[in-house]
């Protein structure tokens, strides 16, 4: 089976609420970006200001910043999904460590220029792989 799982990429409350209205109803997931303007040259709404999400919507967020572990902290949901870059973590064991003791999932996203076999031993403790096809802090 396929799932669509909406992409929200906003600079503000308002804006993130509209989309997020928007799918609710229609799908069971949503994916919440974070770019922080430092591992990537665009900002997003940060972690510390991200309104309640809709209910019947599972939050994934993708953190595309330099400190996913402080995203984590401050986000704190445990019905969620926290997705961050192999490239921001000098030791994704306990990154992942830190998001498994919350009872979230965590999954870990790969930039184009990063080969697959640098995860290879991280594959059994996460959840999923998120392989971009577009350099981080960018719509595809």
């Amino acid at each position: 089976m396929v799932e669509v799982i909406p992409a929200i990429l906003v600079k503000n409350e308002e804006e993130f609420e509209s989309r997020a209205r928007d799918v609710a109803g229609l799908v069971k997931r949503i994916q919440v970006d974070i770019m922080d303007g430092k591992f990537v040259p665009n900002k997003t709404l940060q972690a510390n200001e991200l309104p309640v999400i809709p209910a019947g919507l599972e939050p994934e967020y993708h953190l595309m910043v330099q400190n996913p572990e402080e995203a984590i902290k401050e986000i704190g949901k445990r019905n969620a999904t926290y997705i961050f870059h192999y490239e921001a973590v000098e030791d994704a064991e306990l990154l992942i460590s830190i998001v498994k003791k919350m009872g979230a999932k965590v999954g870990i996203a790969l930039s184009p220029d990063t080969p697959a076999e640098k995860i290879k031993d991280l594959l059994r403790s996460i959840d999923m792989v998120l392989v971009m096809t577009v350099y981080p802090g960018f719509s595809g």
